[in-house]
């Protein structure tokens, strides 16, 4: 297993601690209520302040992952020598596969030893999760 790393994106909803133990990869998309406020990135966020917001009247608004920040998380691994297994969230539902893919389309034109294999999990949530 050191020789590739399984990599997905927040869209499976596996706690940050989980990863961390798998040693699975991730890339996280970002939501914002207003646009004074500033976007959730990468890590925990509380969903019961999250879910209070929004069932007080609040609209979230999300932002898919995008190609720079697959770059630079998908290059830490290559140039450690191994390849990549992203399992993504489902293109019907958000652009952060397509980031993946064509980030890894330039990376392995850029890395030709390096194998980087993107999957379209058609899922979301738990079932993203549980592949």
């Amino acid at each position: 297993m050191d020789n590739y790393v399984i990599f997905t994106d927040s869209g499976s909803d596996i706690p940050t601690s989980l990863l961390s133990d798998w040693k699975i990869g991730s890339a996280s998309l970002s939501f914002k209520f207003s646009e004074f406020d500033e976007l959730h990135k990468d890590g925990e966020f509380d969903s019961s302040l999250f879910y209070n917001r929004m069932r007080s009247g609040e609209i979230a608004r999300t932002s898919a992952v995008n190609p720079e920040a697959f770059r630079e998380k998908f290059l830490e691994i290559i140039n450690s020598g191994r390849d990549i297994l992203y399992l993504g969230f489902s293109s019907a539902l958000s652009s952060t596969y397509n980031s993946a893919r064509l980030t890894a389309d330039m990376l392995k034109k850029e890395n030709p030893k390096r194998k980087i294999i993107t999957l379209d999990t058609k899922s979301a949530s738990l079932g993203l999760g549980l592949i």
